[in-house]
């Protein structure tokens, strides 16, 4: 059974996530999880059901994020659970929670904008030209 819930996050602030978890509430019926991210301001052609942020399959524990690094959540932004369950042939009930850790004020000294869909040749030079990468 697939089934998609939605969640809106209450932050002040963008925030870089440093670590992050989707912990199942029924491991007994939670086969897989995709998180998307919604966000408020998505470039045109941006798909409606959000970008990929994480997710939980069975061995999955979580991402850690380098030192240096983070991702970003947007201040508005909501989130999408794609929840695929198990059939088990009984009455069953899950609360699955996302977990994630950041620390305020974060800003990655190295960033990059990747362009998961097409984008006006004007915003492809400006991220072209904003892309640092380390030697």
């Amino acid at each position: 059974m697939w089934i998609d819930y939605f969640a809106d996050i209450t932050l002040d602030e963008d925030r870089y996530i440093k670590a992050m978890e989707i912990k199942p509430g029924n491991r007994r019926i939670v086969h897989h999880v995709v998180m998307y991210v919604i966000e408020p301001d998505a470039p045109p052609g941006t798909p409606e059901t959000g970008i990929n942020l994480h997710e939980y399959a069975v061995g999955k524990y979580g991402d850690t994020f380098n030192e240096s690094t983070g991702r970003l959540l947007k201040k508005g932004s909501r989130l999408r659970f794609d929840m695929h369950y198990f059939a088990n042939g009984e009455e069953s009930t899950d609360k699955t929670e996302m977990h994630s850790s950041s620390t305020e004020g974060f800003r990655p000294e190295i960033r990059s904008e990747v362009d998961l869909v097409p984008q006006p040749a004007e915003r492809r030079a400006r991220n072209r030209s904003q892309l640092c990468h380390p030697p």
